[in-house]
């Protein structure tokens, strides 16, 4: 339906269950439409010369390789939805902004002090017991 304006585009999107997207498959981790869909559990289907992706992403598990996939008795949009959902979730934003602030957090107490220091396993040598 063409460009749509960012207010209620997300209701839009809530009730949608399918999502077209062109992009190349090896780079469609990288996204944000494809965030977006991934986000609302929305199939995606995804129109591309390959299905060889990355980040482990699956033609056909993650996405619909192209309208003809939706023929395929065995594909089930509703399902890919709920896959692409559950690989998108470590991938949201506000997951890496939780491991930031726990690495930042770890790192300021590492430069205080604060973390106890971790011991070095005994080294045996040739001929020292175990």
């Amino acid at each position: 339906q063409g460009k749509h304006p960012a207010d209620g585009l997300d209701a839009r999107m809530a009730g949608a269950r399918y999502g077209a997207l062109t992009y190349p498959a090896e780079d469609v981790a990288k996204s944000s439409v494809f965030a977006a869909y991934c986000a609302h559990g929305l199939c995606t289907i995804l129109l591309s010369p390959s299905n060889r992706t990355r980040d482990g992403l699956v033609a056909n598990r993650h996405y619909a390789f192209g309208f003809e996939a939706l023929d395929d008795v065995g594909i089930n949009p509703a399902r890919i939805g709920r896959e692409a959902r559950s690989w998108y979730e470590p991938h949201r934003l506000s997951a890496h902004q939780a491991a930031l602030r726990q690495l930042a957090a770890q790192t300021a107490q590492a430069r205080r002090g604060a973390l106890p220091s971790v011991a070095k396993p005994p080294m045996h040598g040739v001929g020292s017991p175990p």
